[in-house]
């Protein structure tokens, strides 16, 4: 039994993996094909116009002195500043890694994250515990294992837990003060606690969640595919206009 629910633990895991990457695969196709043209229009077509209007010898607008300026200076330091942004990602991902608290604690800033942030920490806590509680480990140990999968902040609160457990206090009452949680899953402790099958209950809160998280995390990246084209064609308008801008003006000129 134990090595049955460990590999459901796994193909859960696996399963959530799995949607999570399906549904950012758009948005991410979309991103990196916008970096790629807006890094040629600057490297290549910014500079043809540039050396056009050098030769009209007009004045041209300000937007596009910045436009050709940014492009110079994309075009002369290409190497540095990709392998600058190349180091920023890779430290990005260090940084997080190094401090998960304080990464955790920016990302429960953004009221759109918050609640997803938490019910995916509260969604692996969960599996975690229905998996060691069916397997006949003891509910103190059950929570000091499950918390190495909680995260940062949610680990902090189940060590009060877990100390509180140990003084004779029952799990829905210290539950009911703890933040992290929400009312419906206090509920559900309660429930499990009071009919003495909080490893059933567990399962139950964990195919919830799970649902819960796919179609939220569904919607998300649904919202996001729009908003991210948006995003791209704003600034890739922006560049097209900025360098068609002193053509438009040369056509006024010559009542064209």
């Amino acid at each position: 039994l134990p090595l049955k629910n460990l590999k459901n633990k796994y193909e859960f895991e696996q399963e959530l993996k799995k949607e999570i990457i399906n549904l950012s695969m758009y948005p991410a196709l979309v991103l990196g094909t916008s970096i790629i043209i807006i890094s040629i229009l600057f490297k290549f077509v910014v500079p043809k116009f540039s050396g056009i209007y050098n030769d009209l010898n007009k004045e041209i607008p300000l937007l596009t002195k910045i436009m050709i300026k940014i492009s110079n200076l994309y075009g002369k330091y290409f190497i540095i500043i990709s392998i600058s942004v190349i180091g920023l990602f890779f430290f990005s991902i260090t940084y997080c890694k190094k401090n998960k608290e304080n990464f955790e604690k920016l990302l429960i800033k953004f009221p759109a994250v918050k609640k997803l942030y938490q019910e995916f920490r509260i969604l692996y806590f969960s599996q975690s515990m229905s998996i060691l509680l069916n397997s006949g480990v003891e509910i103190i140990r059950s929570i000091e294992l499950s918390a190495q999968t909680a995260g940062s902040l949610l680990e902090k609160e189940l060590k009060i837990l877990v100390k509180k457990l140990e003084q004779g206090h029952s799990i829905s009452t210290i539950i009911e003060n703890m933040q992290f949680f929400d009312n419906e899953y206090k509920n559900y402790i309660l429930i499990g606690e009071e009919t003495g099958n909080l490893g059933f209950v567990f399962s139950h809160i964990t195919d919830i969640y799970f649902m819960r998280i796919k179609e939220k995390t569904k919607r998300f990246l649904k919202i996001l595919e729009p908003v991210s084209i948006i995003f791209i064609a704003f600034f890739i308008g922006l560049i097209v206009i900025s360098v068609l801008l002193p053509v438009f003006r040369l056509g006024e000129n010559l009542n064209i």
